[in-house]
């Protein structure tokens, strides 16, 4: 979703936005009413999976897989603090052998 801000409104939210943008959000900034400017991730960062489908699906399906996504992280996220290890996808990866 692209959001338009006023510069002082940008200005007391840019750490947030910087981290939006490089998620692959485009931030649009106005004065005066009328687009100045764009924040945009820099080339090279690697946009996320949403970010990068934001591109070519309609805005709706886009916000559905981002929430999909975020829905499947927290069971990754605790296989990952109880010391199993993920390929990403929520599916456990053997332990290396020790000895």
């Amino acid at each position: 979703m692209t959001e338009t801000l006023n510069i002082t409104e940008a200005r007391a939210r840019f750490s947030e936005l910087v981290q939006r943008a490089r998620r692959g959000e485009e931030i649009l900034i106005s004065r005066e009413g009328q687009v100045v400017a764009r924040l945009v991730p820099a080339q090279g960062q690697g946009l996320s999976a949403p970010g990068l489908l934001k591109r070519w699906l309609p805005s709706e399906q886009a916000e559905a897989l981002r929430r999909g996504l975020e829905a499947a992280l927290p069971s990754a996220e605790q296989a990952a603090q109880e010391g199993e290890e993920s390929d990403g996808l929520g599916r456990s990866l053997p332990r290396p052998r020790r000895g």
